[in-house]
């Protein structure tokens, strides 16, 4: 956030004031979302532990019926 948080730095890069700071894991559950609700084809989504770690994004891929592989971290509970 530090780069992002220069919004004069933003601007010089062609970042308008609009765009706010969001994380990888963000916009990767809002690209998957987006590509659900507008029924773009697709088969799987696959996420390393960094993505994968939220149970409640885990669970929401199942709500919708999209096939998942993701890795979790050792103290995560998986059923």
């Amino acid at each position: 956030t530090s780069w992002t948080e220069d919004r004069e730095r933003c601007r010089r890069a062609g970042i308008d004031d609009s765009v706010d700071f969001a994380t990888k894991v963000a916009i990767a559950k809002e690209m998957v979302r987006r590509a659900i609700a507008e029924k773009i084809p697709f088969r799987w989504v696959t996420a390393d532990a960094a993505y994968g770690f939220s149970k409640s994004w885990r669970s929401e891929l199942e709500r919708a019926d999209v096939f998942h592989v993701m890795a979790t971290t050792r103290h995560d509970t998986v059923v």
